[in-house]
C-alpha cells in the first residue's frame, strides 16, 4: 500500500483526515473542540494506520513517508503497489496515461470502505487588497474564478481538461468536458459518484478557519511521522498534538 503521507498542508493531514472521517470521527467539533483524547476516532484510525508501517508486516510502502499526491501518482505508475491514497482522483491522469505509466489503463477508482464517505476541497481565488490596479486585479479574479466575457467558466474548463482537476461549479462538474476529457484516465461515472458523496473539510477538521491551524498543522506533519516510523506511539502523537493546540493558540 502506498499511502500519500510525505509532509504538507493536506498531504499526510488530508490522509488522517479522511480515514478518521470514513470511520466516523472528526478532528475538530463544530464549537472548535477538538476530538483526539483517549478512545477517540482519530486516534484509534492512527493506531490502525501507524500498524500498517509496522516491521515485518510489509503492507505499507515506507516510500509513501516521501510522496505527495503528484510524486505518489508517478511511483503509483510503476507497479509495485496493490493501492495508494486516499488521494486526489487527479492522479489518475498520471497513473493511466501510457506517456507516463507502465501500467496505465490497469488503475481503477474506487469509493472509500463502507458507506463511502470521503471529503473533497474545492479551493477559492482571491483578491488582495495590495494589489496595484484594482481594475484589472478583478478582471484576472474573474478569469481565473469565475466567468469570462463569453459565458464559460474558462479556467475550470482548461483545469479540469488539462490537469483532471474537479471544480467547484456544479455545471462544470456535470458538463461533456468532464464526461469525454476525464473518461482516458479513469471510470468517470465512478469519480462522480464518489465526489457526490463527499463532504467539506471544514466538517471533520474545523479549525481550518482559525490562524493556528497551519502552524499547527507543521507540528501535526512531524508527530505522525514520528509515530508512522515507530519513533514515538500513537498515544504519544496525540497528547503532543493536544499540548500543541494550546501552544499555536498562544502564539497567534
Amino acid at each position: 500500500m502506498l499511502w500519500v503521507a510525505g509532509v504538507g498542508l493536506e498531504q499526510l493531514p488530508g490522509t488522517w483526515y479522511q480515514m478518521t472521517w470514513n470511520r466516523g470521527g472528526v478532528f475538530f467539533d463544530k464549537q472548535g473542540n477538538h476530538m483526539l483524547g483517549a478512545g477517540s476516532v482519530a486516534r484509534e484510525t492512527l493506531k490502525w494506520w501507524a500498524n500498517t508501517f509496522e516491521k515485518g508486516l510489509d503492507i505499507a510502502d515506507p516510500e509513501s513517508l516521501k510522496v505527495q499526491f503528484t510524486s505518489s501518482a508517478k511511483a503509483f505508475g510503476a507497479g509495485k503497489n496493490l493501492y495508494r491514497g486516499p488521494n486526489h482522483h487527479y492522479g489518475l491522469n498520471i497513473a493511466n496515461d501510457p506517456a507516463q505509466s507502465p501500467i496505465a489503463g490497469k488503475v481503477k477508482v474506487m469509493g472509500s470502505p463502507g458507506d463511502g464517505k470521503t471529503i473533497a476541497d474545492a479551493h477559492v481565488y482571491f483578491l488582495c487588497t495590495a494589489n496595484r490596479n484594482k481594475e484589472w486585479a478583478w478582471k484576472l479574479l474573474q478569469y481565473l474564478g469565475g466567468k469570462t466575457k463569453d459565458g464559460n467558466y474558462t479556467q475550470a474548463i482548461s483545469l479540469a481538461k488539462d490537469a483532471m482537476l474537479g471544480s467547484g461549479y456544479q455545471s462544470v462538474m456535470n458538463s461533456d468536458v468532464i464526461k469525454t476529457g476525464w473518461a482516458p484516465w479513469g471510470d468517470v461515472p465512478e469519480i462522480l459518484k464518489i465526489w457526490d458523496k463527499s463532504a467539506y473539510i471544514a466538517e471533520v477538521c474545523s479549525s481550518i478557519y482559525q490562524p493556528w491551524h497551519f502552524p499547527w498543522t507543521d507540528q501535526l506533519n512531524i508527530e505522525v511521522q514520528k509515530c508512522l516510523t515507530g519513533q514515538i506511539t500513537p498515544d504519544v502523537c496525540c497528547d503532543n498534538l493536544i499540548k500543541g493546540i494550546a501552544d499555536a493558540k498562544r502564539k497567534v
